[in-house]
């Protein structure tokens, strides 16, 4: 077993210019130590530095189980001894004789500063200090090198006595870790702030900040509410909406904007879009119900729902909702739902753009397809726009869509229709960070990750491959006004058409947040710390691997020890994760203390919202007012 003699390498304490020795305290009947003693005490230790290096070689060696392994190879001929003694020679020369392949140097640097090397370097242009006892570089306990601030050692280089092969430290040692906790404190704004690892700092919302800082407010919508408690807040709606509409307006095109209420369900995000002028998107008939009831007009609405029921055509055909037809088969069940009726069907055909210069997709029919269904007017359907909705957001794939959207309206014009729109669906790209070297350090940090080059800071080293851009550019205004670059604009006014867009995430970028109560803290039974929160993934989750923006801590408990965890829920399952990445509390973290994720209007309260367990749905709870969203009130 190895044995540590002394403590070195720490940083001896300096005295100010001037100031007066302190006394020291010396026991009674022992001698004051003389100036001559120190002298003697460094030969000392010179004579103890050159045994510890000869029982080095000669009187320790590997624990048992270590020498019967290697023994285990001797005998076995695939350890060698006989080259032993000849580390003189050339090693080239050496590895063609016994026909190796590679030449590793295993041999362990001994402890201390060693003539040649790096550190020896350091302290010899006066950047590092030799401890002069042990003959160590001398750090501080995060191996930063005393005197300094920006370099830090780590290893044996900055131990000075040991016996044996190792130190008495069985586990991980510290000063990695120590170091890497104050450099991340010192590159933080506020090293108090809670942070995954890497961090990932959302964007500044105002009001976000104004009801976080109000703890008391914080604990009394949870517990009004329960946890979690969605609050949702459509002022900046106001400003999302005016970007792209000023964006637009700018290309000399009429824009009109329709929210997307699959993305959040709470009433006010519609309520904000009509009293703007603008519209919904819906896509079941109780979304659609409840908008007519609360006195949107009937053109303000596309209904673009994948499966579409009688009832809800009825309803729409009723109140002259815009239908999105996604095929002809469809298109002739809402003709005969309206001949039924006696009424005109508002329709907007559904493009599939050309699978050869856009990826596939489920949604809409061909144009030639579209083009020779209608090349005749067909009795109780009106077509009012052409519809085509895409994946992803690159705005020159919406562009390319918008061209073939044109042709097609062309050919419907020549068939006597008139279309007075093409909307291009959702997809505007928002960006959830402030930061845009973050991203690209965490995408650097997962990639080394799964490479094995990393200490692993998602849950069982979840790869997480399938997330949204959280920080990307152009968005919303500069991401339409490319959109309408390169003619496209000028396209759309030649023909008179509006462009119509239906975003749901970007619409509600800073509208809302979650707010959940620290139900316990624990540790997994190999030892990972863990957070129990009062909700379940559902409540913070899309068809995405993870959420990947910092939480925010509501800190209603006296400070902790830090510790970094993973944040847990409600359901009994073993990858229960609310967030699948790592994350560090600086001043710890309590049972009464209420986490806050950030941002989560858009899908994330509510796309795969369960209610499994019998545990009821988040309340949705309207900022400032504090109270219920009226899609909660019974």
């Amino acid at each position: 077993m190895a044995h540590r003699a002394t403590r070195a390498g720490g940083a001896p304490r300096r005295r100010a210019r001037g100031a007066q020795p302190r006394p020291v305290l010396q026991p009674r009947g022992l001698p004051r130590p003389q100036r001559g003693d120190e002298a003697r005490d460094r030969r000392a230790a010179r004579r103890f530095g050159r045994l510890t290096r000869t029982l080095e070689r000669v009187a320790f060696g590997p624990p048992a189980d270590t020498a019967r392994e290697v023994l285990a190879l001797i005998d076995s001929g695939r350890i060698r001894t006989d080259l032993l003694g000849r580390g003189d020679e050339d090693l080239a020369q050496l590895a063609r004789e016994v026909g190796a392949s590679a030449v590793i140097d295993a041999v362990n640097a001994p402890p201390g500063l060693v003539e040649g090397t790096l550190e020896a370097e350091l302290v010899r242009c006066g950047i590092g200090r030799e401890h002069p006892e042990t003959g160590s570089l001398m750090v501080e306990r995060d191996g930063t090198l005393a005197g300094q601030r920006h370099i830090a050692a780590a290893g044996r280089v900055s131990e000075g006595w040991i016996l044996g092969h190792d130190t008495l430290r069985r586990g991980e040692h510290e000063v990695i870790p120590a170091w890497a906790r104050r450099v991340t404190r010192a590159a933080l704004a506020d090293p108090e702030r809670v942070h995954g690892l890497p961090p990932l700092r959302p964007r500044k919302v105002s009001w976000w900040r104004e009801m976080l800082a109000d703890g008391q407010e914080c604990a009394r919508l949870v517990e009004t509410f329960g946890s979690p408690v969605n609050v949702v807040n459509p002022a900046p709606m106001r400003d999302n909406i005016g970007e792209l509409v000023r964006a637009g307006a700018a290309a000399g095109v009429e824009t009109k904007v329709f929210f997307a209420r699959k993305a959040n369900k709470a009433l006010v995000f519609a309520d904000e879009a009509r009293g703007m002028g603008h519209g919904v998107d819906v896509a079941s008939e109780n979304e659609l119900r409840q908008v007519l009831e609360r006195g949107m007009p009937g053109e303000r609405i596309i209904c673009s729902a994948a499966i579409k029921s009688d009832r809800l055509l009825a309803l729409a055909i009723d109140n002259a909702v815009v239908i999105s037809a996604d095929s002809r088969a469809e298109a002739e069940r809402i003709a005969r739902l309206a001949t039924a009726r006696g009424a005109v069907a508002k329709v907007a055909l559904l493009l599939a753009p050309d699978s050869r210069t856009m990826p596939p997709t489920r949604f809409g029919e061909r144009l030639d397809a579209w083009a020779e269904y209608f090349r005749t007017l067909r009795r109780n359907l009106g077509i009012v726009g052409i519809h085509t909705h895409l994946h992803g957001y690159a705005a020159a794939d919406r562009a390319s869509a918008l061209r073939e959207c044109m042709r097609l309206v062309d050919a419907l014009a020549a068939s006597g229709h008139a279309p007075a729109f093409v909307e291009i669906g959702g997809g505007v790209p928002m960006s959830y960070l402030a930061d845009e070297a973050q991203w690209h350090a965490y995408q650097d940090a997962i990639a080394l990750q799964g490479s094995g080059y990393a200490e692993p800071f998602t849950w069982r080293s979840d790869p997480l491959r399938n997330t949204y851009p959280y920080w990307q550019e152009p968005t919303r205004g500069a991401w339409l006004t490319e959109v309408l670059s390169g003619g496209v604009a000028e396209a759309l006014r030649e023909r008179g058409l509006r462009l119509h867009l239906e975003p749901g995430r970007s619409l509600v970028d800073g509208c809302g947040l979650t707010l959940a109560k620290v139900a316990f803290t624990k540790t997994c039974s190999d030892g990972v710390p863990l957070v129990g929160l009062a909700m379940n993934r559902t409540q913070c989750r899309t068809t995405s691997d993870d959420f990947l923006i910092d939480p925010y801590l509501v800190k209603r408990t006296p400070p902790s020890e830090e510790i970094e965890a993973f944040l847990v829920g409600a359901y009994c399952i073993e990858d229960e994760l609310i967030l699948r990445r790592k994350i560090r509390f600086p001043a710890g973290v309590a049972p009464g203390d209420l986490v806050a994720i950030p941002n989560t209007a858009g899908y994330f309260m509510r796309i795969l919202e369960s209610a499994s367990h019998q545990i009821p749905l988040a309340k949705n709870v309207v900022w400032p007012a504090g109270r219920l969203d009226d899609i909660d009130v019974r």
